[in-house]
């Protein structure tokens, strides 16, 4: 196989060929831990898609921990729930598109609990009301692409209560069915939480003595100076 690009910033890979920056292209029939070891190698790559490629969980461990991945897809691959992890060693992934991965339920999706995606594509994937829940409690995602899942009626009422979460799954729901949806988000976001009024009471008291500590260091630093060598250790 010819050699790789030593920097490539986009990789596609479809129909037997693995295309670099919409440029130089190699001929890649079939996967293999060899050639996702030379992807994992291209440490500046933001940009990833394999269509059609039968990538499994193993394969694509090589490119666990790329720092500048911003944007990967696998459609149509052999991928399971086990590659959550892989995916969320990439500090700065926000677009995840797994279409047509049957295996994926969306059962390892809290494993990208701290992560930045805010995009996941799942259609024509196993997705059921499990995996939605966890993916509503991801503190980042904004988009859920969920056409052709599992997920229900009753789940997607479920996690209303995330107001920023669009799932946008018109193969599943009518038209009238997703505005209930959003209309109970908008709904939930309007009922405020009761103060604990005992918590109000210490934030207000922690905060008078913050007020009065620090008057009194500015009169003591003011007297002594800032080069008295209490100043530093009674700021801190």
């Amino acid at each position: 196989m010819k050699d790789f690009p030593k920097r490539a910033r986009c990789v596609d890979w479809r129909d037997g060929v693995l295309i670099f920056d919409n440029g130089a292209s190699i001929e890649a029939r079939k996967p293999t831990i060899e050639i996702m070891e030379r992807l994992g190698a291209l440490s500046g790559m933001v940009s990833f898609h394999a269509c059609g490629v039968p990538l499994t969980d193993e394969l694509i461990k090589p490119l666990a921990g790329l720092k500048n991945m911003v944007n990967l897809g696998v459609t149509n691959g052999l991928l399971t729930d086990g590659c959550f992890p892989i995916f969320a060693s990439m500090p700065k992934l926000q677009i995840l598109t797994l279409d047509g991965n049957s295996a994926v339920s969306g059962a390892g999706l809290d494993a990208l609990g701290s992560s930045k995606v805010n995009f996941i594509s799942l259609n024509d994937t196993a997705l059921d009301d499990g995996g939605l829940t966890l993916a509503a409690s991801l503190p980042k995602l904004a988009y859920l692409h969920a056409e052709r899942t599992r997920i229900t009626y009753e789940g997607m009422m479920s996690v209303a209560g995330n107001r920023r979460l669009n799932i946008i799954a018109d193969s599943l729901f009518t038209p009238e069915q997703t505005e209930a949806f959003h209309i109970e988000q908008r709904e939930r976001t309007k009922k405020k939480t009761a103060l604990d009024q005992n918590s109000v009471r210490e934030a207000k008291e922690t905060l008078r003595a913050f007020f009065a500590a620090m008057t009194q260091w500015e009169a003591e630093t003011e007297r002594n100076g800032f080069d008295h060598p209490n100043a530093a250790p009674s700021l801190l």
